[in-house]
């Protein structure tokens, strides 16, 4: 609390805080500030620390009501003081609350630590430089040994909820700790009292209620109590509140995207989340537990179940089931298609009725398999059509629709319609090639072949004309050749008669004169046999 300032020119030094408890070893700050009911423009003063206690770490200007330092702030911790001579100009600082400098400590040593002010001069913003100084509160601080840590394996994290109400809180002891004092409760501030529980190290609670609660902890040594420690925890065991779904279809049954309107609340956690589950098992998270709505995707025609979870920042649940239906829109009518369909020598069309601008699917079905799909569109008056020239294999095909709107909404599937498909055609690949075209091309071959083979007989008989006129030219000169090379024979062999009529021949003699008749024989035989094949041939 900010103390009060006298009627008329008075001026006082506060320190921020003025009263705390801290622990050895740790670092705290303290704001050094003035108060004035009468403008002024500077202050001078020396601040004193216990230089066995504390420490200096660091003087900071940031955010000060000054702006001009005639004597910058300056610290000695060998002789325990602060001094600082600062102002700013005309018309000054009025107020109660002006920061001047901010100073941070280190605490060396347990105790209490008392900061006292020296000679102090605040100074009026009057023309004279009056001083108008009246008092400075002091400050004085306890400086303990450092408070156990506290631990809490059922609650790690002070900001979460948990839904565990039987929290547990842990700590270690040094060996000079000889004992501790804590209390749980809902009170942030709240410092245990001077009667130790022993030195025990954990504490378990069973079964407390709801809500934000309060660890405190503080220990004792052969020369005192510790400050005290805190730890939060936050429980909540209870689901959020009952609540109800609302389903609006904007006046439309066969609005495929309804509207889900849920008002849920939550007493002590609050709502953390919202799942939406399908019956297909899909699920939605909407993170934003602000937003209570949620437009579903797109539903076929039917009713479908939805289910609603509402969770708390402890995870725990409260759900609601409700169904949607969802009418189907006007359905599509057949009122064209062939019954009997030749594929390859037909174009496939047909046609039929819907509603006014909508998308029309048509679905071929053959063995309960879809093998053709296809789309269009009906015209303002609601006509649609549709040729298409795919090649069908022969079979039993069923033929319906569906009609699908602007908003996806879909109607239901229209009668089956049988249709007949006749094959006229071998098809390779995406090509057809029809029997009256594939008998076209037969003949177109055939004549190939006999042209071919006509032209092939006239070389033949060509090739053997010229071949018979060769062989007879052959024949004539190998009968020539034959004639005058039996003739050389015949007149040795009568030699061989003349000689043998004049005298004995020897043996040989004798073995020429037979070897050469027999020759004769053999080449007369064979050369006749070869000529008369040759002509047999050539018939």
């Amino acid at each position: 609390m900010l103390p009060l300032v006298a009627e008329g020119k008075s001026g006082f030094l506060y320190l921020d805080p003025s009263e705390k408890s801290f622990e050895i070893g740790g670092e705290f700050s303290v704001s050094l500030r003035v108060g004035t009911d009468f403008p002024i423009n500077a202050v001078k003063t020396v601040l004193y620390f216990p230089k066995d206690k504390l420490s200096v770490e660091g003087v900071s200007k940031q955010d000060s009501i000054f702006t001009l330092w005639p004597e910058e702030p300056k610290f000695s911790n060998e002789s325990g003081e602060i001094t600082f001579l600062g102002g700013l100009p005309h018309p000054g600082f009025v107020g109660t609350d002006g920061q001047i400098l901010s100073i941070k400590f280190k605490a060396k040593d347990r105790g209490v630590a008392e900061l006292n002010f020296g000679e102090t001069a605040i100074l009026a913003s009057d023309g004279k430089g009056t001083n108008i100084f009246s008092y400075a509160k002091e400050g004085k601080y306890t400086l303990n040994f450092p408070v156990p840590i506290i631990l809490s394996n059922t609650h790690p994290n002070e900001d979460k909820w948990y839904q565990d109400n039987n929290p547990e809180f842990s700590w270690k002891l040094v060996n000079t700790i000889i004992g501790v004092s804590f209390i749980l409760d809902k009170n942030s501030t709240t410092e245990p009292d001077d009667i130790s529980e022993g030195k025990l190290d954990s504490q378990i609670y069973q079964e407390i209620n709801d809500g934000v609660w309060y660890f405190h902890l503080k220990a004792k040594d052969n020369l005192g109590w510790s400050s005290t420690r805190h730890l939060t925890i936050h429980i909540d065991t209870t689901p959020p509140s009952p609540f109800e779904i609302v389903v609006n279809n904007e006046g439309d049954p066969t609005n495929p995207r309804p509207i889900l309107y849920f008002d849920v609340h939550d007493e002590i956690s609050g709502i953390d989340y919202y799942r939406i589950n399908f019956e297909t098992g899909d699920s939605v998270i909407l993170a934003n537990p602000g937003i209570n709505q949620y437009q579903l995707p797109l539903q076929g025609p039917g009713t479908h179940q939805i289910v609603v979870q509402a969770f708390d920042k402890a995870g725990n649940f409260r759900e609601n089931i409700t169904g949607i239906a969802i009418k189907p829109i006007e359905q599509p009518i057949l009122t064209i298609w062939p019954r009997i369909y030749v594929s390859g020598e037909e174009i496939f069309y047909t046609e039929g009725n819907a509603l006014p601008k909508s998308k029309v699917m048509l679905f071929l079905e053959k063995d309960n398999k879809v093998l053709r799909e296809w789309q269009t569109s009906a015209d303002e008056q609601g006509l649609w059509k549709f040729s298409s020239d795919d090649l069908l294999k022969a079979g039993i095909y069923y033929l319906y629709s569906r009609a699908k709107d602007y908003r996806e909404a879909v109607s239901e599937f229209s009668p089956k319609e049988e249709i007949k498909v006749m094959f006229s055609g071998l098809a390779i690949g995406s090509f057809l090639l029809t029997f009256r075209n594939l008998v076209l091309i037969l003949i177109i071959i055939l004549l190939i072949f006999i042209g071919l083979a006509i032209y092939s007989i006239h070389r033949i008989l060509k090739a053997k004309k010229r071949l018979k006129k060769e062989t007879k030219e052959a024949k004539e000169s190998l009968s020539l050749g034959f004639g005058e090379l039996r003739k050389n024979i015949k007149e040795e062999l009568e030699k061989l008669e003349r000689v043998k009529s004049e005298r004995e021949l020897d043996e040989k003699e004798k073995e020429f004169f037979k070897n050469l008749k027999e020759d004769l024989e053999k080449v007369e035989k064979f050369i006749g046999k070869e000529i008369k094949d040759v002509e047999e041939e050539l018939k």
